[in-house]
């Protein structure tokens, strides 16, 4: 005989409703731990995926800048139009570094903006600051227009840029793979 058949009828109620109750407080404590990883994970993607997805896209922003920059000083030889490429220049680095914290529980992704920031540091040496020294020459008259002319035709700095721009297509679709695997797995 089962141990339920010498209860009184109070005594089976109240236990059923005891059982119901721990049944309810299990699946509510199970349901809310579900809730706060799919809120702790939605709010990683908002707090990490979103702003280095942001950053990339301002960085390359910042890029144009100062090419949009230069080129204007190279074409003029006024200073004003340096502005883009100098306040570019600050900002770039100050975000750079932002991006790489960022990143940095993801070693490839914190390489890929090294080899961006080398590239963007040899394009500046290499291409951007000659053409820019070339053209304070021709200011001064110890260079001609010529003299700039050849520089920017070897296309040395436009072969950078180009360079860096497929690192950072590289980098932000890795970035958004990375945003859906992670979008996946939260779910």
């Amino acid at each position: 005989m089962s141990i339920f058949n010498n209860l009184k009828i109070g005594t089976k109620i109240i236990s059923g409703y005891v059982l119901l109750v721990v049944l309810q407080v299990t699946l509510t404590a199970i349901l809310l731990f579900s809730l706060y990883r799919l809120t702790s994970d939605f709010t990683f993607l908002v707090q990490h995926d979103q702003p280095v997805l942001s950053n990339a896209a301002e960085l390359q922003k910042l890029m144009v800048d100062m090419e949009t920059g230069e080129r204007g000083y190279l074409i003029t030889g006024k200073d004003e139009f340096l502005e883009p490429y100098n306040n570019g220049l600050t900002a770039f680095l100050k975000l750079i570094a932002a991006e790489k914290e960022l990143v940095s529980d993801n070693p490839s992704q914190v390489e890929a903006l090294e080899e961006i920031n080398l590239l963007h540091q040899r394009w500046l040496e290499v291409a951007t600051k000659p053409e820019i020294a070339k053209r304070q020459a021709v200011n001064k008259n110890s260079a001609t227009m010529a003299d700039v002319s050849a520089m920017v035709e070897s296309g040395k700095g436009k072969a950078m840029i180009d360079e860096i721009r497929g690192k950072f297509a590289t980098f932000t679709e890795k970035e958004k793979k990375l945003n859906i695997e992670r979008s996946d797995n939260a779910t």
